[in-house]
Protein backbone atom coordinates (compact mmCIF):
# COMPACT_ATOMS: atom_id res chain seq x y z
CA UNK A 1 0.00 0.00 0.00
CA UNK A 2 1.58 3.38 -0.78
CA UNK A 3 0.41 6.96 -0.34
CA UNK A 4 1.45 10.09 -1.91
CA UNK A 5 1.87 13.90 -0.93
CA UNK A 6 2.77 16.42 -3.05
CA UNK A 7 5.10 19.04 -2.19
CA UNK A 8 7.26 21.53 -4.03
CA UNK A 9 10.70 19.71 -3.52
CA UNK A 10 8.69 16.54 -4.80
CA UNK A 11 6.65 13.97 -3.57
CA UNK A 12 6.39 12.12 0.36
CA UNK A 13 6.01 8.66 0.00
CA UNK A 14 4.32 6.17 2.05
CA UNK A 15 4.95 2.33 1.83
CA UNK A 16 2.76 -0.11 4.31
CA UNK A 17 4.24 -3.10 5.30
CA UNK A 18 1.71 -4.86 7.03
CA UNK A 19 3.45 -8.35 7.18
CA UNK A 20 6.66 -7.18 8.63
CA UNK A 21 7.82 -8.92 12.30
CA UNK A 22 4.87 -11.49 12.50
CA UNK A 23 1.94 -8.94 11.15
CA UNK A 24 3.40 -5.97 13.41
CA UNK A 25 3.64 -3.82 10.47
CA UNK A 26 5.37 -1.01 9.51
CA UNK A 27 4.94 2.28 7.52
CA UNK A 28 7.82 3.68 5.67
CA UNK A 29 8.06 7.42 4.51
CA UNK A 30 10.55 8.84 2.43
CA UNK A 31 10.17 12.37 2.39
CA UNK A 32 10.84 14.93 -0.36
CA UNK A 33 11.63 12.40 -3.02
CA UNK A 34 11.68 13.85 -6.37
CA UNK A 35 12.69 10.73 -8.46
CA UNK A 36 11.70 7.05 -7.13
CA UNK A 37 12.95 4.40 -9.36
CA UNK A 38 13.83 0.89 -9.10
CA UNK A 39 14.10 -1.06 -6.02
CA UNK A 40 13.57 1.32 -2.94
CA UNK A 41 15.63 0.87 0.03
CA UNK A 42 12.74 0.25 2.63
CA UNK A 43 15.11 0.38 5.71
CA UNK A 44 17.01 4.02 4.46
CA UNK A 45 13.56 5.59 4.94
CA UNK A 46 13.42 8.71 6.87
CA UNK A 47 10.81 7.95 9.31
CA UNK A 48 9.97 4.32 10.10
CA UNK A 49 6.15 4.17 11.96
CA UNK A 50 6.03 0.51 13.69
CA UNK A 51 2.90 -1.81 15.25
CA UNK A 52 3.23 -2.82 18.80
CA UNK A 53 2.06 -5.70 19.09
CA UNK A 54 1.77 -8.83 16.55
CA UNK A 55 -1.21 -9.16 14.27
CA UNK A 56 -1.46 -5.54 14.61
CA UNK A 57 -1.13 -5.46 10.70
CA UNK A 58 -0.47 -1.69 11.18
CA UNK A 59 0.03 -0.16 7.43
CA UNK A 60 -2.96 -2.32 5.62
CA UNK A 61 -4.08 0.51 4.20
CA UNK A 62 -2.61 4.01 3.90
CA UNK A 63 -4.23 7.65 2.60
CA UNK A 64 -2.41 11.01 2.22
CA UNK A 65 -5.58 13.21 3.64
CA UNK A 66 -3.41 16.78 3.03
CA UNK A 67 -2.68 19.25 6.11
CA UNK A 68 -6.09 18.57 7.93
CA UNK A 69 -5.29 20.66 11.24
CA UNK A 70 -3.48 23.50 9.33
CA UNK A 71 0.09 22.68 10.96
CA UNK A 72 1.72 23.06 7.28
CA UNK A 73 2.38 19.30 7.57
CA UNK A 74 0.36 16.55 5.26
CA UNK A 75 -1.91 13.98 7.32
CA UNK A 76 -1.56 10.52 6.57
CA UNK A 77 -4.26 7.91 7.44
CA UNK A 78 -3.16 4.56 8.50
CA UNK A 79 -5.20 1.25 8.44
CA UNK A 80 -4.22 -0.70 11.50
CA UNK A 81 -7.11 -3.86 11.33
CA UNK A 82 -5.83 -5.84 13.88
CA UNK A 83 -5.07 -2.77 16.64
CA UNK A 84 -6.66 -1.26 19.83
CA UNK A 85 -5.88 1.85 20.98
CA UNK A 86 -2.32 1.87 21.77
CA UNK A 87 0.36 4.71 21.76
CA UNK A 88 2.88 3.59 18.26
CA UNK A 89 6.65 4.96 17.35
CA UNK A 90 7.20 8.40 17.66
CA UNK A 91 4.08 9.39 19.19
CA UNK A 92 1.92 8.17 16.15
CA UNK A 93 -1.57 7.30 17.48
CA UNK A 94 -4.17 4.72 15.54
CA UNK A 95 -7.47 5.63 14.88
CA UNK A 96 -10.16 2.77 14.75
CA UNK A 97 -13.50 1.82 14.47
CA UNK A 98 -14.94 0.94 18.13
CA UNK A 99 -15.43 -2.55 18.57
CA UNK A 100 -17.92 -4.84 20.90
CA UNK A 101 -15.64 -5.98 22.97
CA UNK A 102 -16.23 -3.93 26.26
CA UNK A 103 -12.73 -1.46 25.51
CA UNK A 104 -13.10 2.34 24.48
CA UNK A 105 -11.26 0.99 20.84
CA UNK A 106 -11.71 5.08 19.30
CA UNK A 107 -10.76 6.52 22.80
CA UNK A 108 -13.63 8.63 22.73
CA UNK A 109 -14.62 8.08 26.67
CA UNK A 110 -17.09 6.08 25.47
CA UNK A 111 -17.49 2.25 25.60
CA UNK A 112 -18.90 0.30 22.95
CA UNK A 113 -21.35 2.70 21.63
CA UNK A 114 -23.09 1.64 18.57
CA UNK A 115 -23.32 -1.56 19.78
CA UNK A 116 -27.06 -1.59 21.60
CA UNK A 117 -29.54 -1.54 19.17
CA UNK A 118 -32.74 -1.55 20.88
CA UNK A 119 -31.48 1.30 23.41
CA UNK A 120 -31.87 -0.28 26.58
CA UNK A 121 -28.82 0.73 27.89
CA UNK A 122 -26.89 -2.77 27.33
CA UNK A 123 -24.71 -3.50 25.08
CA UNK A 124 -24.70 -6.65 22.56
CA UNK A 125 -21.24 -7.94 24.53
CA UNK A 126 -19.48 -8.03 27.84
CA UNK A 127 -18.74 -4.12 28.28
CA UNK A 128 -17.13 -3.38 31.51
CA UNK A 129 -17.01 -6.74 33.30
CA UNK A 130 -20.94 -6.26 32.86
CA UNK A 131 -23.44 -8.94 30.94
CA UNK A 132 -24.47 -8.86 27.36
CA UNK A 133 -27.42 -8.26 26.25
CA UNK A 134 -28.73 -11.52 25.10
CA UNK A 135 -31.55 -10.01 22.75
CA UNK A 136 -30.52 -6.67 21.56
CA UNK A 137 -33.29 -6.47 19.72
CA UNK A 138 -35.82 -6.09 22.48
CA UNK A 139 -35.50 -3.42 24.75
CA UNK A 140 -36.90 -5.60 27.34
CA UNK A 141 -34.75 -8.66 27.58
CA UNK A 142 -31.65 -7.51 29.01
CA UNK A 143 -29.17 -8.61 32.31
CA UNK A 144 -31.73 -7.85 35.20
CA UNK A 145 -34.47 -7.36 33.66
CA UNK A 146 -38.00 -8.47 34.98
CA UNK A 147 -39.00 -11.96 34.12
CA UNK A 148 -42.69 -12.31 32.55
CA UNK A 149 -45.09 -14.83 31.30
CA UNK A 150 -43.51 -14.35 27.61
CA UNK A 151 -41.86 -17.87 27.05
CA UNK A 152 -38.49 -15.50 26.52
CA UNK A 153 -35.27 -14.95 28.84
CA UNK A 154 -36.10 -11.46 29.64
CA UNK A 155 -33.08 -11.31 31.86
CA UNK A 156 -30.22 -13.05 30.60
CA UNK A 157 -29.63 -16.12 32.71
CA UNK A 158 -30.66 -19.16 30.91
CA UNK A 159 -33.81 -19.60 32.17
CA UNK A 160 -37.00 -19.12 30.99
CA UNK A 161 -40.03 -17.47 33.01
CA UNK A 162 -38.92 -18.05 35.82
CA UNK A 163 -40.46 -15.84 38.90
CA UNK A 164 -42.29 -13.74 36.67
CA UNK A 165 -43.49 -10.39 37.59
CA UNK A 166 -46.82 -10.98 35.99
CA UNK A 167 -47.29 -14.81 37.32
CA UNK A 168 -49.67 -16.29 39.72
CA UNK A 169 -49.13 -17.08 42.90
CA UNK A 170 -49.44 -21.60 43.36
CA UNK A 171 -49.47 -23.43 46.98
CA UNK A 172 -47.91 -26.40 47.74
CA UNK A 173 -50.07 -29.30 48.44
CA UNK A 174 -48.16 -32.05 49.42
CA UNK A 175 -51.26 -34.46 50.72
CA UNK A 176 -53.18 -33.93 47.21
CA UNK A 177 -56.09 -33.11 49.11
CA UNK A 178 -56.19 -29.99 46.87
CA UNK A 179 -55.59 -27.58 49.69
CA UNK A 180 -52.60 -26.02 49.78
CA UNK A 181 -50.02 -24.18 51.87
CA UNK A 182 -49.51 -20.91 53.16
CA UNK A 183 -46.19 -21.88 53.90
CA UNK A 184 -44.33 -22.52 50.51
CA UNK A 185 -45.66 -20.88 47.47
CA UNK A 186 -44.15 -20.21 44.49
CA UNK A 187 -44.64 -17.70 41.43
CA UNK A 188 -45.23 -19.20 37.74
CA UNK A 189 -46.92 -18.74 34.69
CA UNK A 190 -48.22 -22.39 35.11
CA UNK A 191 -49.38 -24.68 37.92
CA UNK A 192 -46.09 -26.63 39.02
CA UNK A 193 -46.77 -30.47 39.73
CA UNK A 194 -47.82 -30.99 43.11
CA UNK A 195 -49.51 -26.95 43.67
CA UNK A 196 -52.88 -25.43 43.54
CA UNK A 197 -54.37 -22.55 43.02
Amino acid sequence: MIAREQRRRGHDLAIGDPERDLRTGAVYVMAGSSALRGEIPLESSARILKGVSTQHRFGHALAALGDVDGDAAGELLVGAPGVSVERLSDGVRVQVDELCDGEDNDCDGRIDEGFDVDGDGVAACDADGQPADCDDEDALTYPGADEVCDAADNDCDGDVDEDPTDGQTYYLDTDRDTYGSDFYTVEACSRPFGFVE
